[in-house]
């Protein structure tokens, strides 16, 4: 019996559609069981598959490594690392920038220490300016991370702090393997406004 099942044609001719991102392929891979990362990236390749899965307990997380399976799957996670590397030609480091981060941590901390506090809402205000500088810094690529931030609206009121826990949201039209540049763009639409509505604020 030649010929397909009525129906199949017309599955096989429409796209999977995911939220807003459609796929021309259905086939979804696995990221273990390969002798290595050069094989693992070979085989997806040859596969032809747009949707790749990780068991995120056995990933290392440091996309700095080649022996880690990020590496060799790794949109631009930090928003400031990404913008300093399309300014400067030479590549920057993610280990530099992640000291320098903590470094601008540390003095942020210290110079909210030493403030004097005009009121009894200074401490829960100077602890939502960490959260929010630790968060534009090293908050990772999932918008969960900026969750917590709505704690200290609670007591604090600000407009934009409330757009950065709003707009977070846009992570979520992302995916692993993503255009580096639609992540980029995406990311200046959370964090642009950001600092410009913290800035008017002052």
């Amino acid at each position: 019996m030649t010929g397909t099942l009525p129906g199949i044609e017309a599955l096989l001719d429409t796209p999977l559609a995911i939220a807003n991102r459609s796929f021309r392929s259905r086939l979804m891979v696995g990221t273990g069981k390969y002798r290595s990362n050069a094989e693992m990236v070979r085989a997806i390749e040859a596969s032809g598959a747009e949707i790749v899965t990780v068991a995120v307990r056995r990933v290392d997380l440091d996309r700095t490594k080649d022996e880690g399976i990020l590496y060799h799957l790794n949109p631009e996670q930090f928003f400031l690392l990404a913008v300093a590397r399309r300014l400067f030609s030479a590549g920057v480091p993610t280990s530099a920038y992640l000291i320098l981060a903590l470094a601008v941590l540390g003095v942020v901390s210290v110079w909210l220490m030493r403030k004097q506090q005009s009121d009894e809402l200074g401490y829960v205000r100077n602890s939502m300016i960490m959260g929010c500088v630790f968060t534009v810094l090293v908050a990772p690529h999932f918008s969960w991370y900026f969750a917590w931030l709505v704690v200290f609206l609670c007591f604090v009121p600000s407009v934009a702090v409330f757009y950065l826990t709003l707009s977070s949201f846009l992570l979520y039209l992302t995916w692993l393997g993503d255009d580096p540049n639609r992540v980029l763009m995406l990311k200046a639409l959370i964090f642009v406004p950001f600092f410009i509505l913290g800035l008017l604020r002052k």
